[in-house]
């Protein structure tokens, strides 16, 4: 077992190529916990503690050394401590990438940087086939090849003298470029005892068909439930069996295993999922800011192109870092935000607004390549991206260029198969997604079916918010909450967007019609802003009664049109006054310290 001080040793040597120089008594180096041009972290042997200066990120010496991918042994050491470190080289035996295992099951992903340290990301690497130039020289041997689930089985069969491999990323994760691999090699998938890893021998065993010599599935006896081959190696370990042994009985128990032969192979029936409620706790939601942002969950944020959607995001990422400033809400413990932008650039947009805002940027970052999470690679590297960072909020902008090219934005199924990737992620991570969507060029549909696209966008999402300004005061914006699955819809929220930047503005009058209304021409924007002249003067003395109103204002040549627009703009308040056929109604201008929509 490695003892404390070899593995502080260690940390030491890999620190020296990470550019580690001393400066006191302590050593400064690359951050393992981003991605460092200039070392910012410091590293105090006697104290066993590091920090980075530039992204926050620290520990102690178990906490370094996990991410420096030092395996550690000791009990009780934290969740997220490497356990083991796989090397995949390629034919001439060069490190292109490895997985990582961490405890409780976790898995990364990471490539060499050609300057030294770890790209978090397999973006524009080729994916291997594990032990790939053992697997060469078995196949060009004519020796058996194990096909199995993860690296740690085909570890334990090269232990025994069998040539053994896997793909990364395990079951369900075959690609048909591994089969060129496997050219001329005799094969015998060797599947995990469940569901997952029947179906991934099908896929296999469908993909070398044509390719390798024969294809044999090997399904284990004695295999417990979920149990691997691993499993099945140590128990007859524990009974006395050697190496030899085992090796000897895989091998018999190869060649009597079937040919996986095309089409005779059939996926396993999915078991239900059925599930009584009485047994299904009830758990609350959760809120990044009720009720317009929950946790776990899937928001849209939509609007015209220039109405500030970007703004808003950059707001809330600013309020989060600090750990206040989000409207009607008190101080909260403060939270990191992930930006996807596909649009904005990073130091000429993004951390321009962070700065005004008065964003603590060390608690946010942003990922500014190309993804299209319609490839599963793609969505694997935002996962990643949430496994390293855990944010608790995930900004998307805008959505539409994380689809695809071929993803079809109207139809249902297509967008459902984007967006349920998206929100299992915010459930497995613990984290708010919000996508930033445009809205339709028509004007004056239903705020739900406003945005562009399938009305299963708004459908998948949980929450869906809008943010823009009045068809007759381009300077009068508003965030309205248009649909909420999970709790009751919050109030529309002014802001205003200037040379000094974003600011919150308080509670607005605008609706969604407001916002979604066509622009209005320069002779109707004037004949309303009469029409708002005439009510102020005409209620300013007091009440009227609505006929009078209406007599007046035809006397005066308004419509009836822009006197109800005329009304709203200004917050009349309407009363009955008295009963039946001798009552009526009484207009009257909102009270004072009341907040009445601006005049032109």
């Amino acid at each position: 077992m490695t003892t404390d001080r070899d593995t502080l040793a260690e940390i030491e040597r890999l620190l020296a190529a990470r550019q580690a120089k001393r400066e006191g008594r302590e050593l400064r180096f690359l951050c393992p916990a981003h991605e460092d041009e200039h070392p910012s972290a410091r590293w105090n042997p006697e104290k066993r503690a590091w920090f980075c200066d530039a992204c926050k990120a620290g520990g102690d010496w178990r906490d370094l050394a996990g991410r420096l991918g030092l395996a550690l042994a000791r009990a009780g050491d934290p969740l997220a401590e490497v356990e083991a470190v796989y090397d995949y080289r390629d034919a001439d035996g060069r490190l292109r990438f490895q997985v990582v295992r961490k405890r409780g099951k976790r898995f990364a992903c990471r490539a060499p940087l050609a300057g030294g340290g770890w790209a978090w990301s397999l973006a524009g690497v080729e994916r291997l086939l594990y032990r790939l130039p053992e697997t060469l020289a078995a196949v060009k041997s004519g020796a058996t090849v194990f096909v199995v689930e993860g690296e740690k089985d085909a570890d334990h069969l090269a232990a025994l003298g069998l040539g053994a491999t896997t793909n990364p990323g395990g079951a369900g994760k075959w690609r048909a470029s591994y089969a060129a691999t496997l050219r001329g090699a005799r094969v015998v998938l060797l599947p995990d005892n469940d569901d997952a890893g029947r179906s991934h021998a099908c896929t296999a065993a469908a993909g070398l068909a044509g390719t390798a010599a024969e294809v044999r599935l090997l399904e284990l006896p004695d295999l417990p439930p979920k149990g691997d081959v691993s499993d099945w190696i140590a128990a007859r370990q524990s009974a006395g069996r050697t190496a030899a042994d085992l090796r000897h009985e895989l091998e018999g128990l190869a060649r009597a295993a079937p040919l996986a032969a095309p089409g005779t192979l059939a996926p396993p029936r999915r078991p239900s999922r059925v599930r009584w409620l009485a047994e299904i706790q009830p758990e609350p939601v959760d809120f990044l800011w009720r009720p317009y942002i929950a946790l776990r969950k899937l928001t849209l944020l939509e609007g015209d192109p220039g109405q500030g959607k970007s703004w808003i995001a950059a707001a809330l990422a600013a309020s989060g870092s600090r750990g206040e400033g989000l409207p009607e809400v008190p101080p909260f413990p403060p939270f990191r935000t992930l930006f996807f932008t596909a649009e904005d650039g990073l130091a000429d947009t993004l951390r321009p607004r962070l700065d005004a805002l008065g964003a603590d940027c060390s608690r946010v970052c942003a990922h500014d390549q190309p993804l299209s999470l319609a490839r599963d690679d793609d969505l694997a590297e935002l996962e990643e991206a949430l496994a390293r960072y855990a944010p608790q909020l995930v900004v998307v902008d805008p959505l539409v260029a994380y689809l695809g090219p071929k993803l079809d934005a109207y139809r249902a199924n297509e967008v459902r198969s984007i967006l349920a990737p998206l929100a299992r992620l915010a459930e497995a991570y613990a984290c708010a997604i919000l996508a930033i969507r445009h809205v339709n060029k028509a004007k004056g549909a239903r705020s739900i079916y406003a945005g562009q696209g399938s009305i299963d966008f708004a459908g998948a999402a949980r929450s869906v918010l809008l943010a823009g300004s009045s068809s007759d005061d381009a300077e009068d914006r508003a965030l309205v909450h248009i649909k909420c699955n999970i709790g009751r819809l919050g109030g529309a929220l002014a802001y205003t967007i200037d040379d000094q930047g974003f600011r919150w503005a308080g509670p607005s009058h605008l609706r969604a019609s407001d916002l979604l209304a066509p622009e209005v021409a320069a002779e109707d924007s004037s004949a309303l802003s009469e029409a708002r002249a005439f009510v102020r003067n005409l209620l300013a003395s007091g009440p009227v009664p609505v006929a009078k109103v209406w007599a007046a204002a035809r006397q005066a040549g308004i419509s009836e049109i822009t006197l109800r627009r005329a009304k709203q703009r200004e917050g009349v308040v309407t009363q009955r006054q008295g009963f039946g056929s001798a009552g009526g109604g009484l207009w009257s201008l909102p009270a004072a310290g009341s907040k009445p929509e601006k005049p032109h």
